[in-house]
């Protein structure tokens, strides 16, 4: 069946009528009546609108509904089509216990890796340069569209984003637009001492790139100058760290009380600091200092986590504490749980 959206939207004080036609589920749906345009009074020349038999698609160079135009976007197609046979047949199978667990765990993970392919930008680019966060949270098992309407992955992002610090994560600045690409939503920001780029998928993958924080770009900060003798990728806090990824586990959380994500019993969270070769820890608290330097002598670190659904969602915060004690112990730093539990509850209250 034809699945679609009907929507009443205003622009520039005028009404328009907005049809969202979806994605076929799993075969491409062909034409099976000819409309033909009849010509005005004045006009006895006839338009075909749609051939019997024909397949219609947007076109690649102009935002138009069309006719298949060429050999290679047929291909495509029919490629789709068998990526989507394929994800059916896969959810059946490993449900009857005919295909291994741990090879479709590993495929769905090649699937969510393929998803990526292409997406940079200027912005990412920049982020790249210095220190930055790189996360992934996606479902164990793959499906290509877990979330059928990708005009749902816009409400889930702004019901489940995490609103702690004076600052959303991920952020959505009000004053640009959410993308719309075919199989996800994306957002990007910068400010001198901010810069972020996501993007939410229909199989529930969400990415996330950003910048570390304040310390890597101090030179274009509004709110402090630079030190003399300062230079980007000199230091990281706790503080950063510890609420870095309690915001990421949060947000996984909240995600698993999404109906949308129901389907699967674990949620994973991959998450990898990068530049952080000669970094300094320190502790953002004049009054709570770290009484040595601990250096992170690694370029980067991942940390990758699969968890039990209900298990993040009541545990999230310590869950967050334990993937920060990891991570400390790189920098040759033994915290102990208790303080980080206070520093954490003074946010997270």
């Amino acid at each position: 069946p034809i699945l679609f959206d009907l929507e009443k939207r205003i622009f520039d004080g005028k009404e328009f009528v907005v049809i969202t036609v979806h994605e076929f589920e799993d075969a491409p749906i062909i034409c099976k009546k000819p409309f033909i345009m009849q010509g005005s009074n004045n006009n006895v020349s006839q338009k075909m609108i749609l051939r019997e038999s024909a397949i219609y698609v947007r076109s690649l160079h102009k935002p138009e509904t069309a006719e298949i135009p060429s050999q290679s976007e047929m291909r495509a197609l029919l490629d789709l089509a068998t990526e989507k046979r394929l994800q059916r047949f896969l959810i059946t199978a490993r449900a009857g216990g005919i295909i291994n667990s741990a090879n479709t765990i590993q495929a769905s993970k090649e699937l969510y890796i393929k998803e990526l392919d292409g997406w940079n930008s200027p912005l990412i680019d920049k982020i790249r340069t210095r220190g930055y966060w790189d996360i992934s949270i996606y479902p164990q098992q793959y499906q290509i569209e877990r979330i059928p309407r990708i005009l749902a992955l816009q409400r889930i992002i702004e019901n489940d984003c995490i609103r702690r610090l004076g600052w959303n994560f991920p952020y959505i600045n009000r004053r640009s637009s959410i993308q719309i690409g075919t199989h996800w939503i994306q957002h990007e920001y910068e400010i001198p001492h901010y810069l972020e780029a996501w993007r939410l998928y229909q199989s529930g993958h969400f990415k996330d790139i950003k910048a570390m924080g304040v310390d890597d770009w101090l030179e274009y900060s509004r709110f402090t100058s630079a030190p003399q003798g300062w230079k980007w990728g000199q230091a990281i806090s706790q503080e950063e760290i510890l609420f870095g990824l309690t915001e990421i586990h949060e947000i996984a959380a909240n995600f698993c009380l999404d109906e949308v994500y129901n389907s699967d019993t674990h949620m994973c969270i991959d998450i990898v600091l990068n530049n952080i070769d000669g970094r300094i820890l320190y502790s953002a608290n004049p009054r709570k200092h770290l009484y040595q330097d601990y250096v992170s002598s690694i370029p980067s670190y991942g940390l990758h986590r699969t968890y039990e659904r209900d298990a993040l969602i009541v545990g999230y915060k310590e869950l967050a504490i334990n993937a920060s004690l990891e991570i400390f112990h790189r920098f040759d730093y033994d915290a102990i749980p208790e303080i980080l539990r206070s520093i954490q509850e003074e946010i997270w209250k």
